[in-house]
């Protein structure tokens, strides 16, 4: 009894102590003006509230939310911006981003430190939180820079013109995105790393490369790049968890090849090193247009692109506390199976990348497509990780489709010769590239097509550097009877009994030799 009378008085001191506590705050408040909202605010304000999406962008959140879908299955076309669209203006893309967003002097000044003038002239547009929802049941994939979660972006839009038509001048449009955080989002250095990120990709606009659409910011240091939605799945899922290689053509197999190439190729020709190619970090996107004219009737049916540049390297578009940094710049940044000889090294030693690390990785791509594996598969993980530190991780031979052009298999062999000198150019393997397309577009239009996985082909590399050697002599014999046949011409219209005529064809050959 006198334990329930002793609770029910700490509970009405407790109160009063609330109560007084509450009324002495109350007190302390300085009454604040509030700006009347304008009409366009308050229409705004309303449209926001019908489509449950709060515009305040939460000053304390520290994640994206989580929606869950409507049902299991998830319809991924994305809005139809069309020329209608031009007739609205974005209101969801912000052209400046605010980061004074704490009133604590010290966590300000870590942010202000943390994201320089150079950061902020990178980190355009923002998207406010409140715009973006991740996807409970989506895909979440984790790799060695990021963490890549599916979401929905909210694009709010308004009208231009007035509507005479008592219609709402506002416009939704739900699209699907992909939002990627660092890690350790507390972490400056990989903070550094993500924001050099976003300036690269943010500096690449070609049809192979994934396209970037914006940033969120969240406190303290939480930053999540907003990219566009692969409605697909990653090259390495298409080679080694499903069936679709064992199904796919040739020709299917030479387009998603040419797409990686070209992205390559671009990159290098904008002095931008990737670093980290491999077929885990190539996106196939479902092909939207099926008319493809020109194309003997063949419908490509993915789209690579290139993704993830959290290991690229740029001089000119990167962010320059992170390209400055001789760790970051000389850091081993891929793994073993697909980075080139000279870029496998311990830890300790500084590496070298160049352009010609980049082709030794196509390769390695091109040797997927063509035998549907690992061309490291025969050897145990222990031992790819020891010849890898060693620089020794090299293939001299594997069993490819019987269906593959001679021509790519070249090519593979040279991407992924030893010797860096030995490789080509990214831009030379696009030239290859077409050539091969061209080719296996006329064997589909002939029906030349027969799929049979079971039929494999074993390939040397020795058999491909004889093959080599014999082009060369043959190319050299064919300049010297061209030379011998050009010299017989030159003899025949010399006349003999002119010493001085005889003389100069003498000395002029000599020279020409």
């Amino acid at each position: 009894m006198f334990s329930r009378v002793r609770n029910f008085l700490s509970s009405l001191s407790c109160g009063t102590l609330r109560s007084r506590r509450k009324s002495s705050q109350s007190n302390s408040k300085v009454p604040v003006e509030r700006k009347e909202k304008s009409k366009d605010e308050k229409a705004l304000e309303k449209f926001l509230l019908a489509h449950k999406i709060n515009d305040q962008n939460a000053v304390n959140k520290q994640t994206l939310s989580c929606r869950t879908n409507s049902s299991d299955f998830m319809n991924f076309n994305q809005p139809n911006f069309g020329e209608s669209y031009k007739e609205y203006e974005n209101l969801t893309m912000k052209n400046e981003a605010n980061f004074t967003i704490s009133d604590d002097e010290e966590l300000q000044k870590i942010i202000n430190e943390a994201f320089d003038p150079e950061a902020r002239q990178i980190l355009t547009p923002e998207i406010p939180s409140s715009y973006i929802m991740t996807l409970k049941n989506g895909n979440n994939e984790k790799g060695g820079h990021g963490l890549v979660r599916q979401g929905k972006l909210y694009l709010i839009s308004v009208k231009r013109t007035v509507n005479i038509f008592g219609k709402s001048k506002y416009r939704m449009d739900k699209q699907y995105i992909a939002s990627k955080k660092s890690l350790n989002p507390n972490s400056l250095e990989e903070l550094k790393i993500l924001i050099n990120e976003i300036s690269i990709i943010k500096n690449c606009d070609h049809a192979n490369i994934l396209k970037y659409i914006g940033f969120v910011f969240l406190r303290p240091l939480n930053v999540y790049l907003i990219t566009e939605f692969c409605d697909g799945m990653d090259l390495w899922q298409w080679l080694y968890q499903t069936n679709m290689w064992r199904s796919s053509s040739m020709c299917e197999i030479v387009h998603i090849a040419s797409d990686l190439t070209n992205a390559v190729a671009y990159l290098h020709e904008k002095n931008i090193l990737h670093r980290d190619i491999k077929s885990a970090n190539s996106l196939l996107f479902t092909n939207k247009n099926k008319i493809n004219p020109g194309n003997a009737g063949f419908v490509q049916k993915w789209i690579a692109k290139l993704a993830d540049f959290g290991a690229a390297y740029s001089s000119e578009y990167g962010y320059s506390k992170a390209t400055k940094n001789d760790y970051f710049k000389h850091a081993f940044t891929g793994n073993f199976e697909s980075s080139a000889p000279e870029v496998q090294t311990d830890i300790e030693k500084p590496i070298q990348h160049n352009f010609k690390s980049d082709v030794f990785s196509l390769g390695i791509i091109y040797a997927e497509l063509i035998i549907g594996n690992n061309p490291y598969d025969f050897l145990e993980r222990e031992m790819i990780v020891e010849l890898g530190r060693q620089g020794e991780l090299y293939f001299e031979e594997l069993i490819a489709r019987y269906d593959t052009p001679t021509k790519m298999i070249c090519l593979m062999w040279v991407c992924t010769d030893f010797d860096s000198n030995q490789r080509p150019l990214a831009k030379h393997c696009v030239k290859w590239m077409e050539e091969i397309k061209e080719k296996e577009l006329k064997r589909y239009q002939n029906a030349e097509v027969h799929i049979d996985i079971d039929k494999m082909v074993q390939h040397k590399r020795s058999d491909f550097q004889d093959r080599l050697e014999l082009a060369e002599l043959q190319q050299k014999k064919d300049k010297i009877v061209s030379e011998m046949i050009e010299i017989g011409e030159m003899v025949k219209n010399i006349n003999i009994d002119n010493f001085e005529e005889i003389d100069k064809f003498i000395s002029d050959f000599k020279i020409n030799a």
